[in-house]
């Protein structure tokens, strides 16, 4: 899955031009994710341990991506028009604008946000679905036949004919949110269940513990793609954050989760897995939740 979501990913953000670096920005990708797992609670500045190959691998992918961004910036305007990839639109926007309307950084931040949740996080989700899937026949039938009635492999334009394979992701993603923590600051004062938290403070929102709250969702630990089906009770708004909320949510919600939609119901259309005889799974609590040495399964044709 890592390989298939960095080749959908760097196509849709990049073009090709990426293609020769996909195995250094994969490795330095998984790198920085394991580092700032064990780094979110310790302070920045440390120069050594988990701080220090944080640093390292994040320069090694920023060498890429400002590579890639000053080779498009160098291009006539009617080169980029030509382009259809994200990084020339955004490029191309660049000229249109006013000089300090975006910078290189700030350019480089948007495509890093969308490369992670187009690429780390989507491969996470699409394993944990697949996982799910595989451990649950009921469901799996009803997919393959959702799949099957489409009569060719999906597409863009079959997203709204495939209700429950968002469903079966939209549970996936509750069970094992991809991004199981995420950091915001707080901008004032403010007191949280009697704990006091000052103004500038960096705020850690553990989602595992919200998408398995019972007061939400009955029997949180079972596999229930229904809990997201349009007749299903309501729930608080933000009992369910799996690309977080409000203005700083997730850039890349959209692209992340059109991409696993297709990549699900294509693999579901053409194959059955199993979990690999002798296998267990062990989440790999990080920046991203993940299984602890990957998902080896038994691909078998339909």
């Amino acid at each position: 899955m890592m390989a298939l979501t960095l080749r959908a990913v760097t196509r849709a953000l990049f073009y090709h031009d990426v293609r020769d670096d996909t195995d250094e920005v994969a490795a330095a990708m998984t790198a920085f994710r394991r580092a700032t797992g064990a780094t979110s609670l310790l302070p920045a500045w440390l120069p050594f341990g988990p701080a220090r190959h944080a640093a390292d691998a994040l320069a090694a992918v920023d060498r890429i991506v400002y590579r890639l961004i000053d080779g498009r910036l160098a291009l006539d305007r009617d080169d980029l028009a030509a382009r259809d990839d994200l990084l020339s639109q955004l490029a191309l926007g660049m000229r249109d604008a006013p000089a300090d309307a975006m910078s290189r950084t700030l350019l480089r931040d948007e495509l890093l946000t969308l490369f992670l949740a187009g690429h780390d996080t989507t491969s996470h989700a699409l394993t944990w679905a697949l996982y799910l899937v595989s451990q649950h026949p009921a469901v799996e039938a009803d997919l393959h036949a959702e799949v099957d009635a489409l009569g060719r492999p999906a597409a863009f334009d079959d997203l709204d004919a495939l209700p429950l394979t968002g469903q079966i992701l939209d549970e996936a993603m509750r069970l094992y949110p991809p991004a199981s923590v995420v950091s915001r600051q707080a901008f004032e004062d403010a007191e949280v269940g009697g704990f006091p938290i000052p103004a500038g403070s960096e705020v850690l929102v553990w989602l595992y513990h919200t998408h398995h709250d019972p007061r939400w969702y009955p029997q949180p630990e079972a596999f229930v793609p229904a809990r997201f089906a349009p007749d299903a009770p309501p729930r608080p708004k933000h009992s369910y954050l799996p690309f977080g909320a409000g203005a700083r949510q997730c850039i890349g919600k959209h692209f992340a989760l059109m991409e696993a939609k297709l990549v699900l119901a294509r693999v579901a259309r053409r194959f059955t897995l199993r979990l690999a005889p002798g296998r267990t799974v062990t989440r790999d609590f990080a920046v991203t939740l993940a299984p602890r040495g990957g998902m080896p399964m038994v691909v078998s044709a339909r």
